[in-house]
């Protein structure tokens, strides 16, 4: 007897057809409960690039409402890894999440002397994931770039 995909009202193949169709074409869901701004099919694929680089630290530049800082942040409580996220404007949709799952936002310019000094030691010092989806991912990446070690990972969203 053959096992089913998954309970659906149409046949399995349907589902995957109309799942990544949708995904293609509309990128702002939940995850959750929280908003984020990239499609459901992104999240499997960085999570997949987790799994498999197993970072010391995570780094994200451009919080906006905090969903992606929270799949972020489920893998490092769940890995003992400290992830770091910046934004000029405080836009989370629930701080006390972030706090719970012991995300580090940061309500700056990432590239404020401080910001810039604590992005550039974290990443002297530890195996990075660095996501850069601010307000100048170009200038971001840039910035960061040059500092990426063998063993690191650094993304750009929305380029």
């Amino acid at each position: 007897m053959e096992q089913p995909f998954m309970s659906t009202t149409f046949p399995p193949n349907q589902f995957l057809h109309q799942f990544w169709a949708d995904n293609a074409k509309n990128y702002n869901y939940e995850l959750f409960g929280a908003e984020i701004c990239q499609n459901q099919t992104s999240l499997v694929f960085l999570s997949r690039l987790l799994e498999q680089h197993r970072p010391e630290v995570i780094i994200e530049i451009g919080t906006f409402t905090g969903g992606l800082s929270i799949h972020f942040g489920l893998y490092g409580a769940l890995k003992g890894v400290p992830v770091h996220t910046w934004d000029i404007v405080d836009k989370r949709q629930s701080a006390a999440v972030f706090e719970k799952l012991g995300i580090s936002f940061h309500l700056d310019d990432c590239f404020s002397p401080e910001s810039d000094k604590l992005i550039r030691d974290l990443l002297a010092t530890k195996r990075a994931f660095v996501f850069c989806d601010g307000g100048n991912k170009i200038k971001e990446f840039n910035a960061y770039a040059d500092l990426i070690k063998t063993g690191d990972i650094i993304c750009c969203h929305d380029f």
